[in-house]
């Protein structure tokens, strides 16, 4: 099945076992953007979506493909490019906290990623263990006057032996959440360091 279609029966069952989905349902958030110069301060509504790379994971190459005679076949879930992926029960756990960090991004530093994305890494701890957990998203305006839309594309826990792509080693490759949101608001560019 499609993402979407697991997000509208609002579960997926794995190896007999159901997992609820609504936690990453479309939902609308409020966030404060701070005045700047000629721009007031003001509450707007940001319009949040989740992609299925929250809670399932893709073959490792294209020479390796993802074996669901070992994985299981109730694990095979197709994402919103029609690409098959499997089922992690590991990202699924952590995805029941995504409502909640997005909630609480305004004042988070946000990375520029490799793929015209954004990157932000919550440090959480988990049962004693301080672990990253990196989510990837874009936002741009929404579809009503004054709102923001973001997606969230993918969002996972990062193993400790593996080191950080894409964090950023210089200060122009970061940026606070909250002027992200204004500048993408107001439709101003925002560059890559990179690309100046």
């Amino acid at each position: 099945m499609r993402w979407q279609d697991y997000l509208r029966q609002g579960h997926i069952v794995v190896q007999g076992q159901l997992y609820d989905l609504s936690h990453l349902l479309a939902a609308n958030v409020e966030i404060n953007i701070d005045g700047n110069g000629g721009f007031p301060a003001r509450k707007i509504t940001m319009h949040v979506e989740y992609l299925s790379h929250c809670v399932n994971v893709g073959a490792r190459s294209k020479d390796e493909p993802l074996d669901f005679e070992a994985l299981g076949h109730s694990r095979r879930m197709t994402d919103h490019q029609g690409q098959e992926r499997a089922f992690c029960l590991d990202r699924y756990r952590w995805s029941k906290q995504l409502p909640a960090v997005i909630a609480s991004l305004n004042d988070e530093v946000c990375y520029f990623g490799k793929h015209a994305n954004w990157l932000v890494v919550r440090v959480i701890d988990d049962e004693g263990k301080e672990v990253q957990y990196s989510i990837y998203f874009r936002m741009r305006k929404g579809d009503a006057a004054g709102t923001l839309r973001m997606v969230i594309e993918s969002a996972y826990e990062r193993a400790a032996e593996k080191p950080s792509p894409g964090m950023p080693k210089n200060r122009k490759s970061k940026m606070r959440f909250k002027i992200i949101a204004a500048k993408t608001l107001r439709g101003d560019a925002i560059r890559h360091p990179d690309s100046a």
